[in-house]
């Protein structure tokens, strides 16, 4: 977590100023996915892979492969698990559209 504070406060101070203006926009792009990569398995491991928060395309993937199963598990108690993991990324999901 503090390698990602140090590399998107860097780029923050930084990168309207001289100093990173004249480096390649690839390199600062990188460095930006980079820091996304930190905090998406921080995330996957500190929820011990029930969220993958970095991005909205894998929670729409896995909420693609999480509800049909609704249909196919005949225990209540796989379907309320899954319910919840639904709502869960929903939350997510509505998070990111209202910030």
């Amino acid at each position: 977590m503090g390698m990602e504070i140090i590399i998107l406060s860097v780029v923050g101070i930084f990168g309207s100023s001289s100093g990173l203006s004249n480096i390649n926009c690839q390199v600062v792009a990188c460095t930006l996915l980079f820091a996304m990569g930190l905090q998406n398995s921080l995330v996957t491991i500190a929820s011990q892979s029930a969220v993958r928060q970095t991005h909205l395309t894998g929670l729409f993937t896995d909420l693609g492969t999480v509800l049909p199963q609704l249909f196919f598990y005949r225990k209540t108690t796989d379907a309320q698990i899954l319910a919840k993991s639904i709502w869960l990324k929903l939350a997510i999901i509505g998070c990111f559209f209202s910030g």
